[in-house]
């Protein structure tokens, strides 16, 4: 089974606001992924695999966004490439045509701009979500090939991921199990080469899933043992906070350490960024005893009035 891999960074294009929150928005995502991301990256003790930094196509003239780059081909034992397309995944700030539409412009931009990656050779791309300031433990990538391998070939589209893992404070650099009760975005898609290549083929392989969630709704998926992803906050996070309601048991002393090194983390330094209004306000929604039964009338609201 020879396997392309690519671990995917939506940097900007997601969500409301036309993707971009402002320069400073951006600077702070830049600086929590070097600090964090880049040396967990390096921690893995598989390096099979190429990560995929995605962006909005205003991108490509952003100072911010090419000095980045620069420094990021200059690490050492990373292999990067970049496209302009926006993000490969259904974006759920947005819904029904609207929200296809930007799916399949992505697609068609994005698989262009990567193709030559793809080999002739390669059976299978597994494209693995990697967010910009979250973390995978360091045998993350062996155990999700090594799953890959018993599971295929396959008549069926595939995923594999974790349902459990921490969830870590950037600025006090506190360590707590994370244990959400729906499937959280710290998982893998393995599509046939000729299926990934072509845009309209991979949308309808991937359902498309209209958020990690629903994933089992479209594609089969199989959990991988253990907790394998530390969720990073840091004050700036557009959903998850460290008041987030799946927080479970604090971890500290040795048990700590241990997992900051297995996480390539523990030499990462403090990160404070500023806490934006809407910050706050989700960290008061975090603690409001109903709010699964608000969130579920947020959702049924037009989407014109999500926007607001």
């Amino acid at each position: 089974m020879n396997l392309c891999h690519f671990l995917q960074v939506p940097f900007t294009g997601l969500g409301l606001k036309g993707g971009y929150r402002g320069d400073a928005w951006l600077k702070n995502r830049l600086k929590v992924f070097k600090e964090y991301v880049v040396p967990s990256l390096l921690n893995q003790t598989d390096t099979n695999w190429t990560l995929w930094c995605t962006w909005r196509s205003e991108e490509r003239e952003n100072p911010i966004v090419q000095e980045f780059i620069n420094n990021l081909d200059s690490v050492a034992g990373l292999s990067t490439i970049h496209s302009f397309g926006g993000v490969m995944f259904w974006d759920d700030k947005y819904s029904g045509e609207e929200a296809s539409q930007r799916l399949k412009e992505s697609l068609k931009i994005n698989l262009k701009q990567v193709k030559h990656w793809v080999m002739d050779e390669h059976d299978y791309v597994l494209c693995t979500i990697q967010p910009s300031d979250d973390l995978y433990i360091s045998s993350a990538i062996a155990d999700i090939r090594k799953k890959f391998e018993e599971l295929l070939p396959s008549d069926k589209i595939h995923s594999v991921g974790f349902r459990k893992g921490y969830i870590m404070n950037y600025n006090t650099r506190e360590l707590a199990e994370y244990n959400p009760d729906t499937i959280p975005p710290f998982f893998t898609i393995a599509l046939p080469r000729k299926v990934f290549l072509d845009p309209e083929a991979h949308y309808k392989a991937i359902g498309p899933y209209q958020s990690h969630e629903y994933i089992t709704k479209h594609i089969k998926f199989t959990a991988l043992d253990g907790r394998g992803f530390i969720v990073g906050t840091h004050g700036a996070n557009i959903s998850t906070n460290w008041s987030v309601p799946y927080k479970g048991k604090i971890i500290e002393g040795e048990e700590r350490d241990d997992l900051l090194w297995r996480f390539g983390v523990f030499f990462s330094g403090p990160v404070i960024l500023p806490k934006s209004w809407r910050i706050r306000l989700r960290e008061v929604y975090n603690r409001l005893p109903l709010r699964e039964v608000i969130r579920s009338i947020y959702k049924k609201l037009p989407n014109r009035m999500q926007k607001l």
